[in-house]
């Protein structure tokens, strides 16, 4: 196994590459994490992180593009509704990769608490609907700390 822990930024990042596993619960062929405040520019930070890392993975195309979107939307609903960190995670298997936010925060609704107008629905709202629409699959854990959010993608690159 080969761990590289190195700062970005405000951005704290975590490499791993392992080979081992089992038939029913494979381990992912490489793996990367990185935590960071639930600020707007942070999450450009890890966008911009998993877009690097995509290019040494060699994920290009459509492939490529499905996972910074959804990674972008993961992302922008732990800005919005996180109260103090979020950690991104990708785990490449062979022909799939799992992207997974977890934000620390309380469950809470921005129109709830007096933060003004309802969204636009045009500019909000849809964010996991398009996730759903570019994943296998998609689950999302609510806990009493924040939420994890994830999503498997069905790779076509080999």
């Amino acid at each position: 196994m080969y761990t590289e822990r190195q700062p970005v930024g405000c951005v704290t990042s975590t490499s791993t590459t392992t080979g081992t596993g089992t038939a029913l619960a494979p381990s992912p062929v490489r793996r990367i994490s990185a935590t960071a405040p639930t600020r707007p520019a942070q999450a450009a930070e890890l966008r911009h992180l998993v877009a690097a890392q995509l290019a040494v993975w060699g994920m290009t195309g459509t492939d490529h593009d499905a996972v910074l979107l959804v990674t972008g939307e993961l992302l922008a609903n732990a800005v919005q509704h996180g109260r103090s960190s979020m950690t991104l995670t990708l785990a490449l298997h062979p022909q799939l990769l799992h992207v997974s936010v977890a934000d620390h925060g309380p469950e809470r609704h921005p129109r709830d608490l007096g933060a003004g107008p309802a969204p636009d629905p045009d500019e909000h709202g849809r964010g996991l609907a398009i996730v759903s629409a570019l994943a296998a699959w998609v689950e999302v854990v609510h806990e009493d700390t924040g939420r994890l959010v994830w999503a498997a993608i069905g790779l076509t690159q080999g």
